[in-house]
């Protein structure tokens, strides 16, 4: 590809706004002919003005254009520390159902899925078959904070 033609017919969004709004703003075509030259309606040409207008005085400029851009479901706030949570615990040896009724107890709305991806991913390999008994002592060694408990005051109340 010669290098005049990348700039001559952008294949990626991005690149193909940025050329169709330098062509419109530096006064080489009009929206029409920028439109037409990059493959949008009159109409979209100036919803893009108008959007890069605004978004210009809000955000770096480059960004608009220049920033790359993570795809996916963005992360949790406290997903490192439920990670680091469920590691902990697989590592008492619990099983995935009883790390995630842990979590439950502990305030976190993640699901069993969730968790068996979590120790997946970080190398662990399924529990093997244990015995009733060894399964009943794993769970035993977990202690859990209880809630504080404060005193209630009775009040006296006229019953008529």
């Amino acid at each position: 590809m010669k290098p005049e033609n990348f700039f001559l017919s952008p294949k990626h969004t991005f690149h193909k706004q940025y050329e169709a709004l330098r062509s419109f703003f530096t006064g080489e075509l009009s929206a029409k002919q920028a439109g037409d030259q990059f493959g949008y309606t009159k109409h979209s040409m100036y919803s893009l003005i108008r959007d890069f207008k605004k978004n210009l005085t809000h955000d770096d400029p480059a960004n608009l254009f220049f920033a790359s851009r993570k795809t996916g479901r963005k992360e949790k706030e406290d997903g490192k520390e439920i990670k680091a949570t469920i590691l902990a615990l697989r590592k008492k040896y619990l099983s995935v159902s009883d790390i995630k009724a842990v979590l439950d107890v502990q305030g976190y709305k993640v699901s069993e899925r969730h968790v068996y991806n979590v120790l997946k991913k970080d190398g662990f390999d399924r529990l093997p078959r244990r015995k009733m008994v060894i399964r009943e002592r794993s769970s035993y060694d977990m202690t859990m904070k209880a809630p504080q408990s404060f005193r209630l005051v009775a009040t006296r109340s006229c019953i008529i």
